[in-house]
């Protein structure tokens, strides 16, 4: 009996065996934020031969969460065993819909759903705001600054949400654009084959940049303008290359942002700008990653450009590294002899080493390039940079590392000719490639 037991709890962590050949058992939880399923083994600990019994208890192996958020949390077992995984998932769904597929507890539920997933989402959604009395929210992409002031209410409507996003608003041509905004979403919603409660898509009703231009804009014709365009400025969906940029768009900041444009810049070049950012959107996306990180610098280092999104970028990327470039600046670098003897003048190309950060940085600027973000690599001795200069005027840069070429390139990274890279080899073979 005794190797019976041992040979038995020696298989408890064998989850592929387990679930191939034991019988299983499930638990399930509800939490204030979280449902939760956990699958058990019945595991022996111990005989009554007296009773010709073995004593069991129950082991869990695996548990698999749906947060209230959607979000899903699952043991470290389960991402080695898929096949459990969607055994969990399939029963947590099945659980939270037979809990509460009720109209009475949650009278929006009653439609029809493309599948279990969905409506288990619906489910989770309305739990966790159950101050909404409209099925509407499902596809609202809501800002938590208005979920901070809504869960306050002990019910809202979709008009009352809307009322709150005017905020003060009192122009009955805003608050017509703001609902003809909402209708326009409306008929494109009832179109969608499939609800994402918990995504921030384009499918999604953007609250932060209806609030935005409401808060910002004073002539009302510019904030009805803006209303009626059919772009989300500031919406969380906003994408490069399909990666959300959702929770780094804090709407407070946005406000502070375009507050802070109009000590420069008019209303009516503001909302020209903001209509030309759909066609630059992944410019504009940098912009706003920016603003969120370095709010505070930009107030003071910003200087005013000419308005478009190309100018404002690199604007801001200027002032984003504000703090970088001042360290940069007081750089010094120190060479040995080696590294001097190599500063020469071949075929009117002249080799020249960077003294200080300030410099690198001057170049930089000339070439339009990022090699003021060398300077702590020609400071450890990692690289050397050296910029060729023909007739005193700078032409291209070459970075050096462990006696080799790592790359040259003229203006804005562009090739050079093949000429003077003859003159740039000949250099490296005669100082870095000698015997």
């Amino acid at each position: 009996n005794d190797q019976f037991i041992s040979g038995y709890q020696a298989i408890r962590d064998d989850l592929d065996y387990i679930v191939e050949n034991m019988h299983l058992s499930y638990q399930f939880e509800q939490h204030a934020d979280a449902f939760r399923v956990i699958t058990l083994v019945d595991i022996p600990v111990g005989a009554d031969l007296m009773h010709k019994k073995i004593n069991f208890r129950k082991h869990p192996i695996a548990h698999f969460e749906l947060l209230l958020s959607g979000e899903e949390i699952k043991s470290n077992a389960l991402w080695e065993n898929e096949m459990l995984e969607k055994i969990l998932r399939k029963k947590l769904l099945d659980y939270i819909i037979a809990s509460y597929d009720n109209p009475h507890k949650i009278p929006m539920l009653k439609r029809e759903w493309p599948d279990r997933r969905a409506k288990a989402d619906a489910i989770l959604f309305f739990l966790s705001h159950p101050y909404f009395n409209a099925f509407e929210f499902y596809f609202w992409d809501i800002d938590d600054r208005f979920l901070r002031e809504w869960r306050t209410k002990k019910s809202i409507s979709p008009e009352e949400a809307l009322h709150s996003i005017l905020g003060n608003r009192k122009e009955r041509s805003v608050k017509k654009a703001l609902y003809s905004r909402y209708r326009t979403f409306q008929k494109a919603a009832s179109k969608y084959e499939k609800h994402y409660p918990f995504a921030q898509a384009p499918s999604s009703f953007d609250t932060t940049t209806p609030f935005v231009i409401c808060s910002c804009f004073d002539d009302p014709n510019i904030t009805t303008m803006l209303l009626l365009e059919d772009t989300d400025f500031f919406g969380r969906h906003i994408q490069d290359f399909g990666v959300e940029i959702e929770a780094v768009l804090d709407t407070d900041t946005l406000v502070r942002f375009i507050l802070f444009l109009k000590r420069h810049y008019s209303e009516r070049q503001i909302a020209a700008l903001l209509i030309k950012v759909q066609n630059e959107e992944s410019l504009w996306m940098d912009i706003l990653m920016m603003v969120s990180h370095y709010m505070e610098i930009i107030e003071k280092e910003f200087t005013k450009v000419k308005l478009s999104v190309y100018r404002l970028h690199d604007e801001i990327v200027r002032c984003s590294e504000y703090e970088t470039n001042e360290a940069i600046k007081r750089k010094h670098f120190f060479y040995g002899q080696k590294a001097v003897d190599t500063c020469v003048t071949i075929d009117e190309l002249s080799f020249t080493l960077p003294a200080t950060g300030e410099e690198l940085m001057e170049w930089a600027g000339i070439l339009h390039n990022c090699m003021a973000g060398y300077a702590d690599r020609i400071e450890s001795g990692q690289s050397v940079i050296y910029g060729i200069f023909r007739e005193d005027k700078l032409c291209y840069a070459v970075e050096i590392r462990d006696g080799d070429i790592i790359q040259y390139s003229g203006k804005y990274n562009s090739e050079i000719g093949e000429s003077d890279r003859d003159t740039i080899i000949m250099w490296h073979t005669r100082h870095f490639k000698k015997a």
